[in-house]
């Protein structure tokens, strides 16, 4: 009877595991085309808080519509996601996050030319807050 309960145990362990694994690696190929989509509309918000001076009390909806103007359907791709929008020194930081709000899923700064950080592969309840520095980031790529 204990070695029934003990191996009972131990697959509940396994599939329990076994199952994360798989969520995660679903999760993975479902995000990871997001990432190149992210960079393009960061490097589109960078020009805009560069180059064309947004009202300062603009919400993040104003700005993708802005960052978008010339592609407004673009937004489409992220149907689904809520995307934050930081700005400072002239720089953007964007945010991908669960349709809650509350996880934080990628983020990445507009003065790079890669996706910075896929934040679902370092913690999966890591929250929707920004985590970036424009100061350290935009500097080192100059």
């Amino acid at each position: 009877m204990k070695i029934t309960f003990s191996m009972v145990g131990i697959l509940l362990v396994s599939l329990t595991l076994s199952g994360c694994m798989f969520f995660c690696a679903d999760e993975g190929k479902i995000l990871r085309p997001y990432g190149s989509a992210l960079t393009k509309l960061s490097s589109e918000m960078e020009s805009l808080v560069r180059y064309q001076n947004p009202p300062a009390d603009a919400t993040d909806e104003e700005l993708l519509r802005l960052a978008t103007k010339n592609d407004p359907g673009f937004l489409d791709t992220f149907h689904g996601y809520k995307i934050r929008v930081h700005s400072q020194d002239r720089h953007a930081i964007l945010l991908l996050c669960s349709a809650d709000g509350k996880r934080g899923l990628q983020e990445d700064l507009g003065c790079t030319p890669s996706l910075d950080r896929n934040l679902w592969k370092e913690d999966a309840a890591m929250p929707c807050d920004f985590s970036l520095s424009v100061e350290l980031g935009c500097r080192l790529t100059k």
